[in-house]
C-alpha cells in the first residue's frame, strides 16, 4: 500500500517536471475517404444500430448487477393544509384526485399517502431541528415512507408553502412560495410543483472521467415527469451527500430505460451505483459564515462568486469577510455557485478554498469551515491532534493532492509563482505526515520546488528584462520625435526595472544612451539642436503648396547646420546619421511632388481664359519647377559628398 502511494506521488512529481518543460500539439485531422461512400454510410447506420442495442443490453445487465431497483416505487407522504376555509377537507380530497389525473397512468410509480394534519404540516414548514420541532413519534410513524411533503395553502393571503423532509437521509428542502388566484388554481399549482419538490433520482451506472451515464428511476415515457438537459442533481453515496459534488444533465435517452449523460462536478472522481438527486433551486439569498476549525468568524477572506466556473478575477469579486464571517450570497440564475475563498499569502492572491454551493434561503446561518490562515503548520497539529495516525496520514494526503491539484492548473496558465505557492504548502503538509513514505515524499517535492524557485526566479529576470526593453524602444521613439524629457523618463523606469546582474552589455549600452542623451539635450539650444528640431518636427510635415523661396532658404539653413555640426557616425548612439538618411529621403519625395504640382499649374495656365489666370498659374508653376529644380541639386551635392 505505501508503495503504491509513494508511486502515486512520484507519478504526480514527473508530471509536474515535464509538464514545465513541453506542451501538447495538435493532431492534424485524418482526411476520410470518399470511395463507396453510400455504402460506408449504410454499414455505419447498422454498426449504430447494433451498438445502441448492445448499449440497452449492457445498461440493464449493469442496473442488475448494481443492485439497483430503478422501478421502486416512490413512498411519500403528503401533509396538506388548506387555511383560512372551512372546506378544507373537500379541497384536501379534490387535490388528491386531481393529483392522481396528473400522474395518470405512471400513478404506479408513486405511494402516496395523503394526510391532512394542519399541524405536522406547519411543524415540517417551520422545521430548524427536526428530532425537537418533530419528534421522535413522527419519524416512527413514518417509518416506511421515503419522502414527507407538506403544503400550506393560505387562501386569505393567496400563498403557497411548500417542503419536502427526505427521511432516509434527515434532508430538508428549502420552503418554496407559490402565489395563486383561486383555489382551484392552487390546486392546480400544487400539481405542476409536485415533481419540483419531490426531486427526481438516478443513479450513475458508468462513468469515464467526469462524464458519466446516469439510468432514472421510473418515469419512462412520462412527459410530466420531464428531466431537462441542464438539470443539476445532487450526489449522494449510501444517503450521505457528497459535498462539493453535482452532476450536470447534457442529454437525455428516452426508451425501455430512461436514461442520460451528464457531467460530475467535483474534485472527487464519479463512482459507479452512487444516487442522485435533481436540485430545486428556490433562489434568493443565503447568509453564509466563515469559520475555523473551532468555530471561530475568521475576517480578511476575499469572496469571489461565478455561476459557471471557479474564478479570482476582480468582476466576480463579492466582498471581503469583516470581523463576523459573515456574506451573503444571491441565486439569480438557478445555477450553482462557484465559489472561491482567497487570502494574501507572502504578497501572492491565493485560492484558499473552493467550494460547490447552492443557494438555499433559511433563517439560520451556515457556516463554511476553513484552515486557519496562520503558519499551516501549525495548524495542522490542531486541527488532527485527536484523529488516529491513518486518518491523519489521509486527511493530509487529500490536502497535498488539493495543492498539487493547484500546482497543476498554475501550470496550464504559466502562474509559477501560485504555482511555487502551492508546492511549498504542500511540502509543509507533508511534514506533518508519519511512516516510512514521509522523508521520500518530503525530498521530492523540496527538490521540485528548488527547481520551481529557480525556474520563477529566471522567469522574473526575464520579464524585468523584457519590460526593460520596451522603457528603452519608448525612449528611442521619443528621441526620434525630440521629446527628450518623456525620453529620459522612460530611460529611467528601464534603468530601475533592469534585473541588477544580468544582460551587463544591454545594460552598459543603456548607460549610453543616458550620456549621449545628456548631450542631445543641452544642444537644444545651440544651433544644431534646433536644426536638428526643425528637420523632425516642421520639416516633415510641411506641405508642398507651401513651398517658396524664403521656405526654401531657411531649410537650406538648417540642413547646412545639421551637415556640419551633426554626429553622422552611423555606429555612434542617437546620431544624425537616419535624421539624414531619412531628411534624403523626403526631399526626393517633395522634389517629385512639387514638380507634379508644377505640371498641374502649367496645365491650368494652359487653359485659362483670362490674362490675370494665365498670370497666375504661371507664376506659382514656375516657383515651384524652381524649388523642384532647387531639391534636386541638394541631392546631387549630398551625393557627390
Amino acid at each position: 500500500m505505501k508503495h503504491r502511494e509513494n508511486k502515486s506521488f512520484s507519478c504526480w512529481i514527473l508530471f509536474f517536471c515535464f509538464s514545465f518543460f513541453f506542451f501538447s500539439c495538435d493532431r492534424n485531422p485524418v482526411k476520410n475517404k470518399e470511395e463507396n461512400q453510400e455504402e460506408k454510410i449504410v454499414e455505419k447506420t447498422i454498426a449504430e444500430e447494433k451498438k445502441q442495442s448492445s448499449s440497452v443490453v449492457s445498461m440493464e445487465q449493469k442496473i442488475q448487477d448494481a443492485g439497483i431497483n430503478i422501478q421502486e416505487a416512490y413512498r411519500i407522504v403528503l401533509y396538506c393544509s388548506f387555511l383560512d376555509t372551512p372546506h378544507h377537507r373537500m379541497l384536501g380530497y379534490t387535490l388528491q384526485c386531481k393529483l392522481a389525473d396528473f400522474l395518470g397512468k405512471e400513478s404506479k410509480f408513486f405511494s402516496i399517502q395523503f394526510s391532512q394534519e394542519k399541524h405536522l404540516a406547519q411543524a415540517i414548514l417551520q422545521a430548524k431541528d427536526l428530532k425537537e420541532d418533530l419528534g421522535s413519534a413522527f419519524f416512527e410513524k413514518n417509518k416506511g415512507q421515503e419522502i414527507a411533503l407538506a403544503v400550506c395553502v393560505s387562501l386569505a393571503e393567496k400563498k403557497i408553502q411548500m417542503r419536502s423532509l427526505h427521511f432516509l437521509n434527515g434532508r430538508i428542502s428549502p420552503s418554496l412560495s407559490l402565489d395563486f388566484i383561486s383555489s382551484s388554481h392552487a390546486i392546480e399549482l400544487l400539481c405542476q410543483n409536485f415533481f419540483i419538490l419531490l426531486g427526481l433520482e438516478g443513479y450513475i451506472i458508468e462513468s469515464e472521467g467526469k462524464k458519466v451515464t446516469i439510468a432514472f428511476r421510473n418515469f419512462q415515457g412520462n412527459q410530466k415527469a420531464k428531466i431537462d438537459p441542464g438539470s443539476y442533481f445532487w450526489v449522494f453515496n449510501q444517503e450521505r451527500l457528497w459535498p462539493d459534488s453535482l452532476v450536470r444533465i447534457d442529454r437525455i435517452v428516452e426508451g425501455n430505460i430512461l436514461s442520460g449523460s451528464g457531467e460530475f462536478i467535483g474534485s472527487r472522481p464519479p463512482q459507479n451505483g452512487l444516487k442522485i438527486r435533481k436540485i430545486c433551486f428556490p433562489g434568493g439569498t443565503q447568509k453564509f459564515q466563515l469559520v475555523n476549525i473551532r468555530g471561530e468568524a475568521q475576517p480578511g477572506f476575499s469572496i469571489f462568486v461565478h455561476h459557471e466556473f471557479f474564478s479570482n478575477n476582480l468582476e466576480h469579486y463579492l466582498g471581503t469577510t469583516d470581523s463576523s464571517g459573515e456574506f451573503f450570497l444571491k441565486d439569480n440564475h438557478r445555477k450553482p455557485l462557484y465559489l472561491l475563498i482567497a487570502k494574501n499569502i507572502e504578497g501572492i492572491y491565493f485560492d484558499f478554498m473552493r467550494k460547490l454551493l447552492v443557494v438555499q434561503p433559511c433563517e439560520t446561518v451556515e457556516k463554511i469551515s476553513v484552515q486557519d490562515w496562520q503558519p499551516l503548520k501549525e495548524n495542522a497539529k490542531k486541527i488532527l491532534s485527536e484523529e488516529t495516525k491513518t486518518e491523519k496520514n489521509e486527511a493530509l494526503r487529500t490536502l497535498i493532492n488539493m495543492r498539487l491539484e493547484q500546482v497543476k492548473e498554475y501550470i496550464a496558465s504559466r502562474e509559477l509563482n501560485k504555482a511555487l505557492l502551492a508546492l511549498k504548502l504542500a511540502r509543509q503538509h507533508s511534514q506533518e505526515m508519519e511512516g516510512e513514505g514521509k522523508a521520500a515524499l518530503h525530498k521530492m517535492l523540496e527538490e521540485v520546488e528548488k527547481i520551481y524557485e529557480e525556474a520563477l526566479f529566471k522567469t522574473k529576470v526575464k520579464e524585468e528584462y523584457i519590460s526593460a526593453c520596451k522603457l528603452v524602444e519608448e525612449a528611442d521613439s521619443c528621441i526620434a520625435k525630440i521629446e527628450y524629457e518623456k525620453a529620459r523618463t522612460s530611460l529611467l523606469q528601464a534603468e530601475k526595472t533592469w534585473p541588477k546582474g544580468f544582460y551587463e552589455q544591454e545594460y552598459k549600452d543603456l548607460q549610453d544612451r543616458k550620456k549621449r542623451l545628456d548631450i542631445l539635450q543641452k544642444q537644444l539650444s545651440e544651433d544644431v539642436g534646433k536644426a536638428r528640431a526643425f528637420i523632425a518636427n516642421n520639416l516633415f510635415v510641411l506641405n508642398p503648396e507651401d513651398i517658396n523661396s524664403i521656405v526654401l532658404k531657411r531649410i537650406q539653413e538648417h540642413i547646412k547646420i545639421l551637415s556640419e555640426k551633426g554626429n553622422m557616425d552611423k555606429n555612434a548612439r542617437y546620431s544624425d546619421y537616419e535624421l539624414w538618411l531619412k531628411l534624403r529621403i523626403f526631399l526626393n519625395e517633395l522634389s517629385q511632388k512639387l514638380a507634379q504640382l508644377a505640371q498641374k499649374y502649367l496645365g491650368s495656365y494652359q487653359k485659362a481664359s483670362t490674362e490675370h489666370e494665365k498670370s497666375m498659374f504661371f507664376e506659382k508653376h514656375k516657383e515651384l519647377y524652381e524649388a523642384s529644380k532647387t531639391i534636386d541639386s541638394w541631392l546631387q551635392t549630398f551625393q557627390n559628398n
